[in-house]
């Protein structure tokens, strides 16, 4: 089977300006997006992001021999986890930051409310 973007793929590939901003583009999304959810900063934002980057390299990359399944679908699959949860929440520094930064903020880019009311803190799960 064809890839149906894959003449888009290589429209952009036979675009050396195009090319060199993609190539950059890449290199500092996979590094600003690795130390945001190493350092458990701005989880929401990064995760969001590396799911992004990774449904353009699945599109990219799809080659329909293993239908469905690709890693880069798993991994975008796995962010959006990361993200949603709100991981910097835990062990992270949307935690120890989060204080510092107005609501709209933290519900949208960062792991949301570092401290939640005292209501839900203070419920017993139940057994």
């Amino acid at each position: 089977m064809h890839n149906p973007t894959h003449d888009f793929w290589v429209s952009m590939a036979n675009d050396a300006t195009v090319m060199t901003i993609v190539n950059n583009l890449v290199v500092a999304g996979e590094l600003c997006i690795g130390v945001a959810l190493i350092l458990g900063f701005v989880t929401r934002f990064a995760g969001a992001m590396g799911a992004l980057m990774m449904i353009f390299f699945f599109f990219a990359g799809w080659a329909f021999t293993s239908g469905i399944v690709e890693e880069h679908a798993t991994y975008a699959v796995v962010l959006l986890a990361l993200a949603g949860m709100g991981a910097g929440n835990y062990y992270g520094l949307d935690r120890l930051l989060g204080a510092r930064f107005p609501t709209w903020f933290r519900r949208w880019f960062m792991s949301g409310d570092p401290n939640p009311p005292a209501a839900l803190a203070a419920a017993k799960p139940v057994a």
